[in-house]
């Protein structure tokens, strides 16, 4: 491998790695604003404390989640047929967008 092939491939891992950096720090921001000291993270209580109302709906394709806005406020709709474990996880994914 070149050595321009290399610095391309560490730039690239260094952007990478930013991005994770800033997303590991906001989370952990939310956590500390949010006062959660205890683990599982009620991912539910957390997006009603931020102001973020989470419901169920029944997606007409695999989609598991999505965020829309609903009057001016940030909704998670969550698919009803998921297992829970999942549905805890698109949450969370959403909550992260």
């Amino acid at each position: 491998m070149s050595k321009k092939c290399v610095k391309i491939i560490a730039l690239e891992l260094k952007l990478i790695y930013n991005k994770y950096q800033v997303s590991r720090n906001l989370s952990w921001q939310v956590i500390i604003n949010e006062r959660i000291n205890e683990l599982p993270i009620n991912v539910v209580k957390l997006c009603r404390s931020m102001g973020i109302a989470v419901k169920l709906y029944n997606p007409k394709d695999n989609n598991s989640g999505m965020t829309v806005t609903v009057n001016g406020a940030p909704v998670i709709l969550v698919a009803a047929n998921e297992p829970r474990e999942r549905q805890r996880f698109t949450i969370a994914h959403e909550l992260g967008h």
